[in-house]
């Protein structure tokens, strides 16, 4: 039944935001690589457009990576560190061939000392991360330790916080 199966979506959901949250709170010896897109953005409208335009603005899409591992600071102690990379993409098509070159271009832009750190990836479950191309490509990368995908309708990740500072500058910059 339909509430069966929502039940066990809840629960699943309720389940996988914990190990995020545990995983973010505390990497190991890992890089939690969080990776996930905003679709069809649009940019801003200009102050006198009429409404008749927004169709003919320019679409895009961001990926947004959000890198977390720990690094010893200046006194010696853990510390768990953020760093982001936003890719702007001028098309709102992302196939399993695009998806797989912007992850070659994440993977020789890793932040500076994580470069032997073994990868925890989580990925929205999006079809442009669930193909084969890329399935396959992170099976068999060497220091991927694991793939998660979130559950559909996930709520917002690490990489969803970003989006909203990202479109709020394109906004002023136009």
């Amino acid at each position: 039944s339909y509430l069966v199966d929502y039940e066990a979506h809840r629960a699943e959901f309720k389940r996988q935001k914990k190990h995020y949250a545990l995983n973010l709170e505390d990497p190991g010896s890992a890089l939690v690589v969080t990776v996930d897109y905003k679709e069809k953005g649009c940019l801003p409208m200009l102050p006198k457009e009429p409404n008749s335009h927004f169709y003919q603005r320019g679409k895009f899409s961001l990926l947004g990576v959000v890198f977390t591992f720990k690094r010893k600071d200046e006194k010696g102690r853990d510390c768990v560190i953020t760093e982001h990379l936003d890719i702007v993409l001028p098309t709102t098509n992302q196939d399993a061939q695009a998806t797989y070159q912007i992850w070659e271009l994440i993977t020789d832009n890793l932040p500076v000392g994580t470069e032997t750190m073994p990868l925890i990836i989580w990925a929205d479950a999006g079809t442009h991360f669930q193909n084969q191309v890329m399935i396959t490509r992170w099976l068999t990368h060497e220091r991927i330790q694991q793939v998660n995908f979130f559950c559909g309708r996930h709520g917002k990740s690490a990489c969803d916080r970003l989006f909203g500072v990202v479109s709020q500058a394109l906004s002023r910059r136009s």
